[in-house]
């Protein structure tokens, strides 16, 4: 018999979410225990709970730069609906205590990984001025309390 080999994690998919997203997407690994973050493997969160964890951007844009990510599987944030308010609100409260004082974004319309992610970013940003990063966080990424107050503007009957 030929042995199986585990298929690849998933960073981005096009079209409907694959049936096996939450075995396959490479933050659902994370957020579920099965890999550690970082380059090779090497980091460790930051901080975990039921709904969320953090650990340190492999590319930092700045001296302090984590990703809090939700361990149910959302594709990004378009992918939000006004049931997520509470724990778009708790990962908005878990980046501010990681990263005081600083910007809290989601990529938008542009993800690496296709699995919502926040940046807490501290205010000082590290990168040349030539640094195609430094146009993202100032043009291509969104207010996580802008989002935040989106959600909560959303009619109840809309929902």
């Amino acid at each position: 018999p030929v042995a199986m080999t585990a298929r690849p994690p998933i960073l981005r998919y096009w079209g409907s979410t694959p049936a096996d997203i939450q075995d396959r997407c490479l933050f659902c690994q994370l957020a579920n225990g099965k890999l550690k973050p970082g380059e090779k493997q090497g980091g460790e969160l930051r901080y975990q709970d039921e709904l969320c964890v953090a650990f340190d951007d492999i590319k930092p844009v700045a001296t302090e730069h984590l990703l809090i990510i939700p361990r149910q599987h959302i594709k990004n944030v378009r992918h939000l609906r006004p049931s997520h308010a509470e724990l778009v609100a708790h990962m908005l409260q878990v980046a501010k205590e990681l990263v005081p004082e600083g910007r809290y974004v989601f990529h938008t319309p542009f993800n690496t990984v296709f699995h919502l992610h926040l940046h807490a970013v501290s205010e000082q940003l590290e990168m040349g001025g030539m640094d195609v990063r430094r146009v993202a966080f100032k043009h291509l990424h969104v207010s996580a309390d802008d989002v935040l107050k989106q959600l909560r503007a959303v009619p109840r009957a809309k929902q």
